[in-house]
């Protein structure tokens, strides 16, 4: 078994990155880490927020001009450790991590909206947000770029907006950062962004944290990225809408109550509505 070091990686997961950084340098691209990778290897240090599960496939967003630009980083890609899989974005390592690399850019058609060549759909909104809202991550003698925290809230939220209720796993993992930002919200953030709020009755002091993070998501986003997600947590909590019973949709023993899943998600509205 890959033995996993406490920065979040394998060796073998080394090298997958170093194969593709090589790759993508040679046609002078940049990826950006996105997903549970992103948040797995902790790049964003102002949001120290951290996912139970841990993945070996590994998400990645990249700006092209054209499909031939695309092809020729698969082909840079299959020339060294890496085969394609069947899904035309999916790569296979030699050393068995997954790379799935999604286009974004000029491809876009409408923006937001990409179908590749075999007709294949898939929603990039959002994805620009990605040139402004990155990190830069050390990793041995690589830099990598890797989503903030808010630009994967953002982009988990639309993920699921588009793909509910086949696949609940972005929703529960927006839930479980909205978690920890409960004890990682600085204190002078709390006291010169969100005193007015927490004076009246639309914010209680225990979900003050996703407040604060919804108003970074809201700050990263341009307002027609936002209006899919605010349309999902302003349902959130009614009757027949789904989105709390699709957090709670998790393994048998969870202690996470149903109350504290809508507080949650209307303070992170309400911040991103305040942004």
């Amino acid at each position: 078994m890959a033995r996993r070091s406490e920065r979040g990686y394998t060796a073998e997961d080394l090298e997958l990155f170093v194969d593709f950084d090589r790759a993508a340098r040679e046609i002078a691209l940049a990826p950006c880490l996105i997903g549970a990778g992103a948040i797995q290897l902790g790049a964003d240090l102002t949001w120290k927020i951290r996912l139970a599960r841990t993945t070996r496939d590994w998400d990645f967003a990249v700006r092209v001009e054209s499909w031939p630009q695309y092809e020729e980083l698969a082909s840079a890609l299959c020339a060294r450790t890496f085969r394609r899989a069947r899904e035309p974005h999916r790569f296979l390592h030699a050393r068995g991590g997954t790379l799935d690399v999604v286009p974004y850019g000029d491809l876009e058609h409408p923006p937001g909206s990409l179908e590749w060549p075999d007709g294949l759909r898939m929603n990039t909104t959002g994805f620009c947000a990605l040139e402004q809202h990155h990190a830069l991550l050390s990793i041995e003698t690589l830099e990598l770029r890797a989503a903030s925290i808010p630009a994967i809230v953002g982009l988990k939220l639309l993920a699921y907006a588009d793909r509910r209720p086949g696949i609940l796993r972005d929703i529960q993992d927006v839930h479980v950062m909205l978690q920890q930002a409960e004890d990682c919200a600085p204190e002078s953030r709390i006291a010169a962004e969100a005193l007015e709020r927490l004076r009246s009755s639309e914010l209680e002091y225990s979900a003050v944290g996703a407040y604060l993070l919804g108003r970074d998501v809201g700050r990263t986003f341009t307002n027609e990225q936002l209006a899919p997600m605010s349309r999902v947590l302003a349902a959130a909590g009614d009757a027949g809408d789904r989105t709390v019973g699709d957090v709670l949709h998790l393994a048998s023993g969870s202690t996470v109550q149903r109350e504290a899943v809508i507080r949650r998600l209307r303070a992170l509205r309400l911040g991103i509505q305040d942004r």
